[in-house]
């Protein structure tokens, strides 16, 4: 059984039906598991005919009794709270999500008999960097996260190194840019956008809209993640940058030019500690043969399509 946490979350979902539709594994074998939050798209995932329990993987009991009932071979943790804004609000929930939760998906796999076989391959983000003002982030780059939301992504990232290294288990970790695409919540900066241009609503952004942020399609990401789970090597990281850079204010103009509508923007108080830019250098992961396939242009226009339906 390959298990999927935070499976019915945005690259979840793209990521099961990735699997689904390679044929790498018809849906008996795939388990979501899923606390199905506010971000959750429960009906997408039970469409896909995969098994779903719901249960928060913080929940130590819950998770491994769910788990002890299937014989596990690979877990990827996609499980957990992701908004900045709501993490300077309050970082509790994240705490427990994405460290806790982390925490228990490893000691449930050191608790296994076949431990050793077990993949565990951790989706973070490019946001535990930091901010980088001129060139790129690699895989060596030091973690120096200046939110909640990337501080707690970034404990996990230290957790998963410390079993790999105290326990020998079999992880990997992959950092990747900004995804949007399908399923993807529209409290996030692009969904919320054309709806809001949509709707002839200006569009907010923090200060003045010249912060810089990296673009991937959402099905590219997936498949760099199905990439560096099949031959990514153990205990390394892996960062997946598509190399498409957009300010916000050039990002809400193009949407308005895709949409052939007025884009306005309203300017905000700037979100605290806010990063001016991130980018990746995924040199290491395009060595084991993967690309973007997916242009900025081409994804966004599949996105409004994927929202219009």
């Amino acid at each position: 059984m390959i298990v999927v946490t935070g499976g019915a979350g945005f690259i979840g979902i793209n990521f099961v039906k990735l699997l689904l539709d390679n044929r790498w594994a018809q849906p008996h074998e795939i388990l979501v598991i899923d606390k199905l939050t506010y971000a959750s798209n429960e009906s997408a995932v039970r469409k896909l005919g995969v098994n779903l329990a719901v249960v928060d993987i913080a929940d130590k009991n819950e998770l491994f009794a769910e788990l002890s009932k299937h014989d596990v071979y690979g877990i990827i943790n996609f499980a957990a709270e992701s908004h900045v804004d709501r993490s300077i609000e309050d970082c509790t929930p994240f705490v427990y999500s994405n460290i806790i939760g982390t925490i228990n998906l490893l000691e449930y796999i050191r608790s296994c008999e076949h431990w050793d076989t077990i993949r565990f391959l951790q989706v973070s983000t490019d946001e535990v960097f930091g901010q980088v003002l001129d060139g790129s982030f690699t895989e060596q780059s030091p973690l120096q996260p200046r939110n909640p939301y990337s501080a707690s992504k970034a404990s996990a990232e230290h957790f998963v190194n410390a079993y790999a290294t105290t326990h020998k288990l079999n992880t990997v970790i992959v950092n990747c840019c900004n995804n949007y695409g399908p399923y993807q919540n529209e409290e996030k900066l692009i969904p919320k956008a054309i709806s809001l241009i949509k709707q002839g609503e200006p569009v907010p952004l923090y200060g003045y809209g010249q912060q810089i942020r990296e673009w991937i399609y959402v099905e590219d990401a997936v498949r760099a993640i199905y990439k560096i789970l099949i031959k990514g090597k153990r205990g390394q990281k892996y960062c997946i940058g598509s190399g498409e850079e957009l300010t916000n204010n050039q990002l809400v103009k193009f949407i308005g030019e895709t949409l052939e509508l007025d884009a306005n923007i309203k300017y905000v108080e700037d979100r605290k500690g806010h990063d001016a830019r991130y980018c990746i250098d995924s040199t290491k992961l395009r060595a084991l043969g993967w690309h973007t396939k997916v242009s900025f242009q081409e994804g966004l226009k599949n996105t409004i399509e994927w929202m219009n339906k």
